[in-house]
């Protein structure tokens, strides 16, 4: 009998209130205009509620950090507070690939999900 299934647990933000809410749904399920100015980004989470966004940009002037961080919390609203910083390169995992999220904070399956 299988007791327990985790598949990309890696790939979920949590809330303040500790709800899950895929990266699918925060951020490329939607059109952000601003996507075509930057070269890569990353999230990192290490708190509840609480997101730092990674940009590398194409150009650092033709960017509004205050827009970009309104733009993605418009789903979860006061649920989540971003910090973006441009940074010139975003590292990539020992075996070459690159994450969208890096989640340090435990992931707990039976969270509501959204």
């Amino acid at each position: 009998m299988i007791k327990k299934i985790e598949g990309r647990l890696q790939e979920l933000i949590v809330t303040k209130d500790g709800r899950l809410v895929t990266l699918t749904a925060f951020l490329f399920a939607r059109h952000l205009d601003w996507f075509s100015q930057i070269k890569q980004l990353q999230f990192v989470q290490k708190e509840k509620g609480k997101l730092l966004l990674k940009i590398v940009p194409n150009d650092k002037s033709s960017l509004n950090v205050k827009r970009i961080a309104n733009n993605l919390i418009g789903p979860v609203q006061s649920q989540i507070d971003i910090h973006v910083v441009f940074v010139n390169e975003i590292s990539t995992t020992s075996l070459g690939k690159y994450k969208f999220l890096v989640q340090k904070l435990p992931i707990d399956f039976g969270a509501k999900r959204e």
